[in-house]
C-alpha cells in the first residue's frame, strides 16, 4: 500500500483506508489475499490510479524479489529475477509428458554450459552437446553483430512424429543468462570469434537439421570453473552477486552429472543461488541501484591453479569433490554477510539449499564431502576406504 501511494508514514499525508483478506487456497492450490482501498482519503481528496495497475505488477514483482519468492510468470522483466511456468508447462509436467518445466531445464544446462566454459564459442557448443538448440539475435542491419540469442531444448518425438521447439530468450529465462552478462564473465573473450558459431547453429535451426546429440551427455568438470570458484573464495570481499552467479553454474552442472534427468536437491541450490544473484532492475528513481558491470576474475593465484589442476584431473570423483567443497566454503560465506546485511530469509535459503545439495553429493557418491585440507596433507593423505562407490559412470541424460 505504501509504494502504490495509498498509504504513509508522513503524518501531513491522509492516507486511504484499505483491507486485506486472505482468501485460501484456490482451486490450484495457490494461497493469496484479496485488498480493497477505499479511494477517497481520509481529508475527502482522491488518491490518483493513474497506471495503477502497471505500478501493482511492478511493486508485486519487487516484493517477489526482496523476499526471495518465485517471481509469478508473465510478470519478469529483463535485469530483474526468474520467472516462474507457465500454466501449460506446469500442466505437462503433470500430465508425465515432462520431467521437468523446458525452463527449468533450460536454465540448468544453460548455467551448466556457462560454468563449464572459458569462451563464447564453447559456451555454444556446451549448449549443443547438452541438446539445447539456440538461434542468435543479431543487431539491426549488421549479420556480423550477435546482440543476443533464444534457446529451446530438442524436441522429443511423440508418436513418431518430432514436436516444435519452445524458445526462450537468455535474458529471460535469467538475467545471467543474457549474452551480455555471459560475455562479462569470460575474461578474453572473442565475440568475433563466435559468429560464425552462432550463424551455424542458427542456419542449423532454420533448415531443422538439428544436429545435436542423441543423448545429452553430463558434463566433466573444467579448471576454469574451479579457478573461477577458488578465487571468489580466496578474497571474501567479492562474495556478491557475480559469486552467486558462478555457484550456480556450479550446482548446475553437478546436478546433470549426478541427478541426471531429475532435478533434485543439486539442481535446488543451483536456483536459490541464481535468486541469490539475479541482476537488480535499474529505475530511473533509483539512480543508484543501475547494475554495474561484473568485475572480471583475474584467475592469477597458484591456489587456484592447484584446485584447477586437481579438478582436471583423470578422476570425476575427485574433481568434483573439490569443486563442491569449494561451493560448499563460499556459499557459507555468501550467507554469512546476507545474514550481516539483514536479508536473513536468503542467508537461510541458500545454506539450506547447499546444505541439502552437499547430503546428496554424499549419498549419490558414498564419500563424505568433509574440510579443506591443505596442499600438504593432500599429498598424504591415504585413498580412499575400499568399498566405497565412484561417482556414477552412466552419465547420459534424456532429450
Amino acid at each position: 500500500m505504501t509504494e502504490m501511494g495509498f498509504a504513509s508514514d508522513d503524518p501531513t499525508q491522509a492516507d486511504c483506508r484499505w483491507v486485506a483478506v486472505r482468501h485460501g487456497l484456490s482451486k490450484n492450490g495457490n494461497d493469496h489475499i484479496h485488498i480493497a482501498v477505499n479511494l477517497v482519503r481520509e481529508d475527502g481528496s482522491i488518491a490518483g490510479t493513474h497506471k495503477d495497475f502497471a505500478r501493482a505488477q511492478q511493486v508485486a514483482g519487487d516484493l517477489e524479489i526482496k523476499h526471495a519468492l518465485t517471481v509469478t510468470a508473465g510478470r519478469q522483466r529483463a535485469g530483474q529475477s526468474l520467472a516462474g511456468a507457465s500454466k501449460a508447462e506446469t500442466s505437462r509436467v503433470a500430465e508425465g509428458t515432462r520431467r521437468n518445466t523446458d525452463r527449468d531445464e533450460l536454465r540448468r544446462r544453460l548455467r551448466s554450459a556457462a560454468a563449464t566454459a572459458s569462451n563464447e564459442r564453447e559456451f555454444i557448443e556446451g549448449a549443443r552437446n547438452l541438446r539445447v538448440l539456440v538461434r542468435p539475435r543479431f543487431a539491426k542491419g549488421d549479420a556480423g553483430s550477435v546482440v543476443g540469442y533464444s534457446a529451446a531444448l530438442t524436441p522429443a518425438f511423440v508418436n513418431g512424429e518430432r514436436g516444435k521447439p519452445v524458445w526462450f530468450s537468455g535474458a529471460k529465462l535469467d538475467s545471467n543468462l543474457s549474452l551480455g552478462q555471459l560475455r562479462s564473465r569470460w575474461p578474453g573473450n572473442d565475440e568475433a570469434a563466435a559468429v560464425g558459431a552462432w550463424k551455424q547453429r542458427g542456419q542449423s535451426v532454420r533448415a531443422g537439421e538439428w544436429d545435436t546429440p542423441r543423448r545429452a551427455a553430463a558434463p566433466t568438470v573444467p579448471p576454469a570453473m574451479a579457478t573461477r570458484l577458488a578465487v571468489i573464495g580466496m578474497d571474501g570481499s567479492r562474495v556478491g552477486r557475480y559469486a552467486a552467479t558462478e555457484l550456480s553454474g556450479a550446482f548446475a552442472a553437478a546436478s546433470l552429472y549426478f541427478e541426471k534427468n531429475g532435478h533434485g536437491p543439486i539442481a535446488g541450490a543451483s536456483s536459490v543461488l541464481a535468486k541469490a544473484g539475479a541482476m537488480p532492475r535499474w529505475r530511473a528513481d533509483k539512480p543508484d541501484a543501475k547494475p554495474a558491470a561484473r568485475t572480471r576474475l583475474a584467475a592469477d593465484s597458484l591456489y587456484a591453479v592447484r584446485l584447477a589442476s586437481r579438478a582436471g584431473g583423470r578422476s570425476s570423483s575427485t574433481g568434483w569433490r573439490a569443486v563442491m567443497r569449494q561451493a560448499n566454503r563460499t556459499s557459507k560465506v555468501m550467507a554469512a554477510q546476507l545474514q550481516q546485511a539483514g536479508n536473513v530469509r536468503m542467508a537461510t535459503e541458500i545454506l539450506t539449499s547447499v546444505q541439502a545439495a552437499v547430503s546428496q553429493f554424499e549419498r549419490l557418491t558414498g564419500e563424505a564431502l568433509g574440510e579443506q585440507v591443505n596442499e600438504k596433507e593432500s599429498q598424504t593423505r591415504a585413498p580412499s576406504a575400499p568399498g566405497r562407490r565412484s561417482a556414477p559412470r552412466d552419465t547420459g541424460i534424456e532429450r
